[in-house]
């Protein structure tokens, strides 16, 4: 695995200010501290492969989802 070139296609994996959506377990938990802490990353929502809860204001397609599904048929939507 060349991380450079993973680097290249995929920068926003270390691209500040951004928001995430965490799966609701501890490895979510320990990611999104790490990604708040040293990228400066906001927590705008949680998902645990049923429901999605959301800030207001957020549009969860402009977010990364960290350590989740990637189907979402039949989503199941929350606010924060």
């Amino acid at each position: 695995m060349n991380y450079q070139e993973i680097l290249k296609k995929h920068n926003w994996l270390v691209a500040e200010n951004q928001n995430a959506i965490l799966s609701f377990d501890v490895d979510g938990w320990a990611t999104g501290v790490l990604l708040t802490n040293v990228l400066n990353w906001n927590i705008v929502g949680y998902y645990d492969s049923e429901v999605l809860i959301l800030k207001n204001g957020v549009n969860a397609d402009d977010c990364i989802f960290i350590d989740v599904e990637s189907e979402m048929q039949g989503l199941e939507w929350g606010r924060l």
